[in-house]
């Protein structure tokens, strides 16, 4: 954090900072290294795990890999979808799998949890671990 100091008599000194809480945000992006800090005991990734932002928007976007083993993690908005619509999405997508659809699917944790829930600067959001889709882009 960068000190601000104002003029007293002739001589600069740090300026009073009136303590207020975090200003209110609509949007915040989740650090990668304290996303894959918070994922590591929640789904046995090893010490050795990276995360890295692959993109923002609707949703934020993680690569996380775990020495040859790659994931992606997302990162739902606050308001784009609620919980009930975000394990429709994990139904389907699981239904999909078992019906030998190639999908990325979701990875529960180890406790069989698939959705994680992260107290962001916004609010409450939500985040799904899926496994990795290799391919080629169109």
């Amino acid at each position: 954090m960068h000190q601000r100091y104002e003029k007293v008599n002739r001589t600069f000194a740090p300026a009073k900072i009136v303590s207020m809480s975090h200003f209110p945000a609509i949007s915040s992006i989740l650090s990668p290294s304290g996303l894959v800090d918070r994922l590591r005991p929640l789904y046995g990734l090893g010490t050795g795990a990276e995360c890295r932002i692959l993109k923002t928007g609707i949703n934020d976007t993680y690569a996380v890999e775990d020495g040859d083993t790659k994931y992606v993690f997302r990162v739902y908005h606050i308001g784009w979808r609620t919980r009930a619509e975000i394990g429709e999405e994990i139904r389907l997508l699981n239904l999909l799998y078992e019906n030998d659809i190639p999908v990325s699917r979701p990875v529960a944790d180890l406790h069989g949890n698939d959705i994680q829930d992260f107290d962001a600067a916004e609010g409450a959001r939500m985040g799904v671990m899926f496994s990795f889709a290799g391919g080629e882009k169109c």
